[in-house]
């Protein structure tokens, strides 16, 4: 399995600055809609008489799922970029040949340690393919929280939608 990773998310290029401000502003963003929520939520209770009369409505279920994937989404995106990607420094060249005696598996990088790859190199090169197969895997599933949070958030703009006749029968029928 070939992936391409990008492991410069914050380089030194003019556009990190701008990328870097769009990403605090999601995240004040998703505060203030958390924040938004929350007051529904007390409203419920107060004009209701009980949490429970929030969540009769799917679509508020819709809202709380969305924000917390959101949120879920921001810490992997920290997460990645704050343990992972910052210390990520491979060496360009790993001296794999150290350990001569190997009986022709010198490339071997399976978790056996066994003497026939017990070169440092082996175990540096190791160790990096480790890291960069969870950077992948981390940047496919920020990806597909990525592509579910869109959807869902369409469905919430379709909540919106009863102020106008037409759009809110499409919104009445789903």
């Amino acid at each position: 399995k070939i992936r391409i990773v990008d492991v410069n998310t914050y380089n030194n290029t003019s556009e990190v600055g701008f990328r870097f401000f769009l990403e605090l502003i999601f995240i004040l963003a998703m505060i203030f809609e958390s924040i938004w929520e929350f007051a529904e939520l007390v409203q419920a209770r107060l004009h209701r008489g009980s949490f429970l009369l929030y969540f009769k409505s799917l679509w508020n279920y819709i809202d709380v799922v969305t924000i917390i994937m959101q949120f879920v989404q921001i810490g992997m995106w920290i997460d990645l970029n704050a343990h992972y990607t910052i210390n990520f420094a491979p060496q360009r060249r790993y001296a794999v040949y150290e350990s001569l005696t190997s009986n022709a598996r010198y490339l071997y990088t399976g978790k056996n340690m066994s003497s026939l790859a017990s070169s440092p190199g082996l175990e540096m090169l190791r160790t990096e393919m480790e890291t960069l197969e969870t950077i992948a895997n981390l940047r496919e599933n920020i990806r597909r929280f990525s592509v579910l949070c869109i959807v869902l958030n369409v469905l919430r703009m379709l909540k919106l939608l009863d102020f106008q006749p037409r759009l809110g029968l499409v919104k009445q029928t789903i």
